[in-house]
């Protein structure tokens, strides 16, 4: 049988991430996992750095430098997320809300895909067609932040479904992780008379209370 390590946190960093593994890899370890696309990063860097090609590095998220580590050789691959189709399912769920209509669960499955060297396999995602909306909604689309490629990937799809469902999808999110600026994107939200947000929340705890404040508005 095998032994699991004790789980390590590298808080998203790649250079912190590296030096976790090359630490794993010093007590012999057969395979290592990434849980985020930092994580990955260091993972496959650390293997590469190792020169032990027999090493299993597994990574969650996708990324340019991801991609590389697994045509290379230093990773086996990656579950990719599907933030387009987190976008369009988040809009949805915001029209059928304002229609007043069922959401169907409070959980919906958007999928993930494996990518491999030799290619990728997806897992399907749930969710049904969506009826049009009774009225052209104004919508906000709040994530952590507003640069990075998975949230523009969930935007794109958010913006796509907007146009095929006939509301508006106004992306305001800030330009770093940042509690008190998704708080402030939150009140503006309001202020401006959208009758739905859509948030990825960098810290639940923080933003509830202003969530609260805009549900009750």
């Amino acid at each position: 049988g095998y032994e699991l390590m004790e789980t390590q946190y590298g808080e998203g960093d790649a250079a912190k991430s590296q030096t976790i593994a090359e630490n794993y890899i010093t007590q012999g370890v057969v395979g290592i996992f990434g849980c985020n696309e930092g994580s990955t990063t260091g993972t496959g860097n650390a293997i590469k750095a190792s020169g032990n090609s027999s090493i299993i590095g597994v990574g969650f998220d996708k990324s340019d430098a991801i991609m590389n580590l697994i045509n290379d050789g230093f990773l086996l691959c990656t579950m990719a997320q599907n933030p387009d189709v987190m976008g369009a399912e988040g809009v949805k769920a915001a029209v059928a809300a304002l229609n007043g209509e069922s959401l169907g669960g409070k959980v919906t499955d958007t999928g993930v895909s494996v990518i491999s060297a030799s290619g990728s396999s997806a897992a399907a995602a749930s969710g049904d067609t969506a009826v049009k909306a009774s009225q052209e909604w104004k919508i906000a689309l709040i994530t952590m932040d507003s640069i990075d490629q998975h949230w523009v990937t969930l935007n794109d799809g958010a913006q796509k479904t907007a146009g095929e469902l006939g509301v508006s999808v106004t992306f305001m999110s800030p330009n770093t992780k940042d509690d008190a600026q998704q708080i402030e994107c939150v009140n503006n939200a309001v202020a401006g008379g959208y009758q739905a947000i859509i948030v990825a929340a960098n810290g639940p705890d923080a933003i509830s209370s202003a969530l609260k404040e805009a549900a009750s508005s």
